[in-house]
């Protein structure tokens, strides 16, 4: 999206939900519920020796080594959905499934005028939903877990307070 010519705006720290203050990426998120009590006594000391000083590459590994872990539910072995949003189909994903919430600040230009700020939505609409899938499978096939690409919007994510923006 950094090289895109539609201008998009990431959400200011204040309008992020609790999952995308986490992120150190932009516009892209880990959306799921991890299960960390998943993890075995060394991987716990692993991550709790993790830090911003920490070599890539040893993130890398943990995450590589741990991933597929800490995603399934310690309590089901059976498959089901997991609502990740607003009750509707586009947030529901089976579990299991790496989520990656996508969010930009849709509204920042909001003072141009209707037709002008619909006419950019319109088009980065459309390239979201030409991009997204794309690295939905790109994700998918490198880590070998189904991955979903969900986008967020102001109306779909919970602030601190508990409130919708």
């Amino acid at each position: 999206f950094l090289s895109s010519k539609l201008n998009y705006q990431k959400v200011k720290d204040e309008n992020k939900d609790e999952y995308q203050k986490k992120s150190i990426l932009n516009y892209f998120y880990v959306r799921n519920n991890l299960y960390l009590e998943n993890l075995d006594a060394k991987s716990e000391l692993t991550l709790e020796q993790i830090d911003s000083e920490t070599e890539y590459e040893t993130k890398k590994k943990f995450v590589e080594e741990t991933l597929k872990e800490i995603l399934f539910d310690p309590k089901t072995n059976k498959e089901y959905g997991v609502s990740l949003g607003p009750v509707s189909n586009d947030y529901i994903v089976k579990n299991g499934t790496l989520v990656i919430g996508f969010r930009y600040d849709e509204y920042y230009d909001y003072d141009d005028n209707d037709d002008s700020w619909s006419d950019k939505y319109d088009a980065r609409s459309d390239e979201i939903y030409e991009i997204l899938p794309k690295i939905e499978q790109e994700i998918s096939e490198k880590i070998k877990i189904p991955t979903k690409v969900i986008q967020y919007t102001d109306g779909s994510v919970l602030l601190e307070n508990g409130m919708t923006m």
